[in-house]
């Protein structure tokens, strides 16, 4: 990871940390949810890291950049870092990895990243509200 994407994850990090506990408190609330675990924050943190970094890497391609966009347009930072949770638990040569590679062959596995020369999947169409 570049020391921009560092520094860009740690600014975000920097950001939600510094909001007011009422707020957050506000938010999950809103969301219906309870509250995170430590060690879900920090998944979460490294999770956002990962997708972030890439976004801004020079070096990723535009169809993985574009896989991984249309993964955090579609669902929450919370719910693609669970995602990837579960295929590392799910998957024993995953454990066998640094931790950094894991959760980043996870995430790809989840936002259905294509593998080099493989086109990019479509990103499903939103379901419409009917009123």
């Amino acid at each position: 990871m570049t020391f921009r994407a560092t520094l860009a994850a740690a600014a975000l990090t920097a950001t939600f940390i510094a909001m007011p506990a009422a707020a957050q408190d506000a938010a999950g609330a809103e969301q219906g949810a309870s509250a995170p675990t430590a060690q879900q924050i920090e998944d979460g943190g490294a999770t956002l890291s990962l997708l972030v970094a890439t976004l801004r890497s020079d070096t990723a391609t535009q169809p993985v950049k574009d896989a991984i966009f249309r993964c955090m347009f579609v669902a929450p930072v919370g719910k693609i870092s669970e995602a990837a949770t579960e295929v590392i638990a799910r998957n024993p040569q995953l454990q066998e990895l640094d931790p950094t590679q894991a959760r980043a062959q996870a995430i790809a596995a989840v936002c259905q990243v294509p593998v080099e020369g493989e086109a990019a999947q479509p990103a499903p169409a939103p379901e419409s509200q009917s009123r």
